[in-house]
């Protein structure tokens, strides 16, 4: 029986960390204040063994259909995965091994869960009770789950700016659907409560203080981890309280700061388009060009001729 590699440090090391056939690594990177790990995998025929155990969140989502059976073996509990178009898991919660007779696509996102439980501001024993009928259940189909996971992915890879916000911001968002698929269990009533309880209003100094640190970094990645340490408070207090103070989540505020500085730099300027692109943090004219025409309904060159 082949033997895997262990699993300490992240989804990336285990698939790189030795040689097997019939696994492919498309594409990793690394994103997210909490430096999530992100993979792209191919699997094809392999039988392979997973250390990952209940203190990792890794949410594995299909890119494609799977080709043929794929089959995960947890001791006695031999189960079929039903990798569908639509289909994610949530590691099991204890080792396993995995038998394919045929080929899969899978996205895979990872972080410990101690990062996880500050990114939710939920205790970690918590999260990891609240997780477990989802590592239980191997495979589900939601439909929002997958797109949201794969937008993620797509940021992640993408090098953008704005990336790193994206990426908090959307985990956040995916982690809590994730436990609200679980609340017919009875241990997530104490996460109910928790999460009922509204998030404080940042105070006029902090805001003040994290709307002037965006301002002069405009041309620079603006992490939530950034504006955090400049309000003194933990990522995800800053990232609730922001949003619940300016009806914006923080990366979407940073963005329309970008934005709406290069349509003044456009109306009252000369300067050519591609630098204006750089001092408001894009990494492309192209890039500002896309993003300027989904929000403003034109693009920057049209703006400059017409102004």
């Amino acid at each position: 029986m082949p033997t895997g590699t262990p699993h300490p440090r992240g989804i990336i090391e285990h698939f790189l960390g030795g040689s097997r056939s019939g696994l492919h690594v498309v594409e990793s990177t690394i994103a997210g204040s909490h430096e999530v790990e992100f993979a792209r995998v191919i699997q094809k025929n392999v039988t392979d063994q997973s250390h990952l155990d209940a203190e990792r969140f890794v949410l594995g989502t299909t890119i494609t259909p799977a080709i043929g059976k794929v089959h995960v073996d947890f001791g006695e509990k031999r189960r079929k995965l039903n990798a569908t178009g639509n289909g994610f898991y949530l590691n099991p919660s204890e080792n396993s091994w995995t038998h394919m007779d045929g080929e899969v696509d899978i996205s895979f996102i990872d972080l410990p869960m101690r990062s996880l439980s500050d990114l939710l501001q939920i205790d970690e024993g918590s999260l990891i009770q609240g997780y477990r009928p989802l590592h239980d259940a191997v495979v589900m189909d939601d439909p929002l789950a997958r797109p949201l996971a794969l937008s993620i992915w797509q940021q992640a890879r993408s090098g953008c700016r704005s990336a790193d916000l994206y990426v908090d911001q959307a985990l956040h968002t995916l982690a809590l659907h994730l436990l609200s698929l679980a609340r017919g269990d009875q241990r997530l009533r104490a996460l109910d409560e928790g999460l009922a309880k509204p998030p404080a209003a940042l105070s006029d100094p902090k805001l003040d203080r994290a709307r002037d640190f965006i301002e002069a970094n405009l041309a620079l990645p603006i992490r939530v981890s950034d504006l955090a340490r400049e309000s003194g408070m933990s990522n995800s207090s800053f990232a609730r309280a922001f949003k619940a103070t300016t009806g914006e989540a923080a990366w979407a505020y940073v963005r329309r700061r970008r934005l709406e500085t290069a349509m003044a730099e456009l109306l009252n300027s000369q300067t050519p388009i591609a630098e204006i692109a750089f001092q408001t943090g894009f990494s492309s004219q192209a890039h500002l060009t896309s993003a300027f025409r989904e929000y403003f309904g034109k693009p920057p060159g049209q703006v400059r001729s017409s102004g």
